[in-house]
């Protein structure tokens, strides 16, 4: 039995987060890689523009438990990184 709908067995950790349009969004991507350089392959990108902007963080994780626990941390410190820095209020 072959299960075509699995297209890959690592586990990622994402999250969005919805910054304001009316913000530089190339500084805060570059904040979000900073926060998130020592994650495993870790990315940061805008991944819409809809009344706000949504940038999506995806970082490797070793099993699914783990990718949950990092989204949870990931949530966490993009939050307070982004409050530190003035972006969200």
């Amino acid at each position: 039995i072959r299960n075509s709908t699995i297209v890959s067995r690592e586990n990622v950790a994402e999250i969005t987060l919805q910054v304001p349009l009316g913000a530089a969004l190339g500084p805060v991507v570059d904040l979000l890689r900073m926060e998130t350089a020592d994650e495993r392959d870790a990315e940061v990108f805008v991944s819409s523009l809809d009344g706000s902007a949504t940038l999506t963080v995806r970082a490797k994780a070793a099993d699914p438990g783990a990718a949950r626990r990092l989204e949870h941390d990931l949530r966490l410190r993009t939050h307070e990184r982004l409050r530190a820095e003035g972006v969200l209020g």
